[in-house]
């Protein structure tokens, strides 16, 4: 918060995920409810303040938050024709896996 207006936010979503899902079942209009976790599920910096570190510093403040309570991953998906985020979690070591969804839908997800 700069000047009582918000410049960026983050969210994980560290919620158990439900046992009785499959991965391979998982489809785009489920994975918010069946993602990995901790999933990092929302990320944001308003234009006037990106390319100056903060999107960087929220990864972290959740990659701490993940740390704390004993998780060793954080999970996240980006989508491939967001070259700013791709290039903000390539950067800060994230990897690229892919999902079990179909083809079309796999190629677009980091």
């Amino acid at each position: 918060i700069e000047d009582e207006i918000l410049v960026g936010f983050c969210l994980v979503d560290g919620r158990p995920p439900d046992p009785s899902c499959k991965i391979e079942f998982l489809t785009p209009s489920t994975l918010a409810s069946t993602s990995p976790r901790p999933y990092l599920s929302d990320l944001g910096v308003i234009p006037s303040h990106r390319r100056q570190g903060l999107g960087e510093l929220l990864v972290q403040a959740c990659e701490g938050w993940a740390d704390k309570r004993g998780y060793d991953k954080l999970y996240l998906k980006v989508e491939e024709s967001n070259n700013p985020g791709v290039r903000l979690y390539e950067g800060m070591g994230y990897e690229r896996t892919k999902l079990p969804w179909a083809a079309r839908d796999v190629d677009k997800r980091l």
